[in-house]
């Protein structure tokens, strides 16, 4: 990302502050991936096609910080991680007029983030390379609260390329995956930082990949009728019940021992996911057992 936001016209028909006024009444594109983290849009009015000479250029923001996460819209703003002079900082801007309204300093240590922000309405949520996360109000920029994925939640990612994650907040509660085998995915207060619950990995999950975290945060299924939440880590795909972060089931066949990256895709009762570096891709069936949910592999694509 270096050091600058583009926002181009791409396919969208209607005319700039119109769109401006409609992502700020919507909520905007408030996390990675999109509203229900699917990579679906409502917007609509869009091009068939590009414009003989592409799309125009709208506006250019400099000083955002260097990264490699993507940015977050809501009620007007901008939000983006990027590392800055001062630090990895979290900083927004004004959607109109494109100025900086505020950025706060999440963490001192200079390296280029990974992930998006998370934008709940009221806070925007962070995760920096070295597994800080940040929560701050989203109208002042004034840090509320801090967590170590490390430090204070035993947590660890599976090779060295740093934390990559946008959080998930889902009601009261903001999820991360810290990693380490008793903190593999956790519940926080979102407003407070409190952890609620940390989800551990059964010791015979499988031997291919990694301890540690992956490259990627979490999805909600609710396969089987159970609600949980996914996410690919670095021994595979792990699943936690959502009411008291249970582990219900994992899968090892898709784990690499690189970098375990793609966010799981989620449709009804089935679970796709991948993995790279050789490894493949496989189609999950979720049924309920008893108070919990068993995965069963529907077939498995090797690369």
């Amino acid at each position: 990302m270096n050091t600058r936001l583009l926002l181009i016209a791409s396919l969208v028909a209607a005319d700039f502050s119109a769109t401006a006024q409609t992502l700020a009444a919507v909520g905007g594109w408030h996390q990675f991936r999109g509203p229900n983290r699917d990579g679906l849009s409502t917007e609509t009015g869009l091009m068939k096609s590009w414009p003989a000479d592409g799309p125009k250029l709208l506006w250019e923001i400099k000083g955002a910080g260097g990264g490699m996460g993507s940015v977050t819209v809501g009620n007007g703003h901008v939000f983006v991680v990027g590392n800055r002079k001062e630090g990895v900082s979290i900083t927004a801007f004004d959607l109109k007029t494109q100025q900086e309204v505020w950025t706060t300093v999440m963490c001192d240590k200079r390296d280029q983030p990974n992930g998006a922000p998370t934008f709940d309405g009221e806070r925007v949520y962070a995760v920096s390379k070295d597994g800080i996360l940040a929560c701050c109000d989203a109208k002042s920029g004034e840090l509320i609260w801090r967590k170590s994925y490390t430090a204070d939640l035993g947590g660890q990612i599976m090779s060295g390329w740093g934390f990559s994650e946008s959080p998930l907040v889902d009601g009261d509660l903001v999820i991360g995956v810290p990693g380490g085998n008793e903190s593999i995915v956790a519940a926080m207060d979102k407003k407070t930082g409190e952890v609620k619950w940390k989800s551990s990995l059964p010791a015979d999950v499988g031997t291919r990949g990694k301890d540690g975290a992956g490259y990627t945060g979490v999805v909600i299924s609710n396969g089987g009728g159970v609600k949980q939440y996914l996410t690919l880590v670095g021994r595979g795909l792990v699943s936690v019940r959502a009411s008291d972060g249970k582990t219900l089931w994992t899968y090892n066949a898709v784990a690499n021992g690189t970098a375990n990256i793609p966010t799981p895709l989620v449709w009804d009762d089935y679970v796709f996911t991948s993995s790279g570096y050789g490894t493949g891709a496989a189609l999950l069936q979720l049924k309920k057992d008893g108070d919990g949910v068993t995965a069963e592999e529907k077939y498995f694509l090797q690369c």
